[in-house]
């Protein structure tokens, strides 16, 4: 299996609602039996965009190259959700392009 380097990192604390709806996209996404990936129309963008959504983010135009997309998620993002630094019932999420 070829290992690239992990080019860009973004994580955000999550309260409980967003965690929840987080995990209700995930299971929406493994419910999909017949996954394709396409370099235009479904990519790991287009997947880490779904769960961005899901827990209120603002999501980047999914066509540019993967490498620049997480990067983009934090520009729009940074500071958008004020006060999450940490308060119990908060959890982690992390967007990694899988590409």
């Amino acid at each position: 299996m070829l290992k690239l380097p992990v080019t860009s990192r973004y994580r955000r604390n999550l309260n409980a609602e967003q965690y929840r709806k987080l995990l209700a996209a995930l299971s929406a996404a493994k419910a999909n039996k017949s996954p394709y990936w396409n370099a235009v129309t479904n990519n790991c963008n287009h997947f880490i965009g779904e769960l961005a959504q899901a827990v209120g983010l603002k999501v980047p135009g999914q066509f540019q190259v993967s490498y620049a997309f997480v990067p983009a998620l934090k520009e729009l993002n940074e500071g958008a959700v004020a006060g999450t630094g940490g308060a119990s019932g908060e959890h982690r999420a992390a967007a990694t392009p899988r590409s």
